[in-house]
């Protein structure tokens, strides 16, 4: 399994009292993508906005707009490619 996929899941079975350890995951994965792992869309949006939610939890702000901000600045196509993926998926 893909690193950062792998990072996802962890923080998506941890309890939001564990926030710190899903923003140290969020950071996990974007260490896989900058050492050139595939970043996939529907990834990165969900690592993106699970950072986000565990900063805001931390009532940290500044780090929730961080990780919010690229997420609502993205085409309005791509924040639906998850679906269309798994649609395509579901097809073949």
């Amino acid at each position: 399994m893909a690193e950062a996929r792998h990072q996802l899941l962890e923080a998506r079975t941890r309890s939001r009292s564990e926030s710190s350890a899903n923003v140290s995951a969020a950071a996990d994965a974007d260490q896989s993508w900058a050492a050139g792992e595939l970043q996939i869309a529907g990834t990165w949006t969900q690592v993106r906005i699970g950072a986000a939610i565990a900063h805001l939890q931390q009532g940290q702000l500044d780090g929730t707009a961080e990780d919010i901000g690229p997420v609502l600045a993205m085409a309005p196509e791509m924040r639906i490619a998850t679906v269309t993926g798994w649609l395509h998926d579901l097809d073949s």
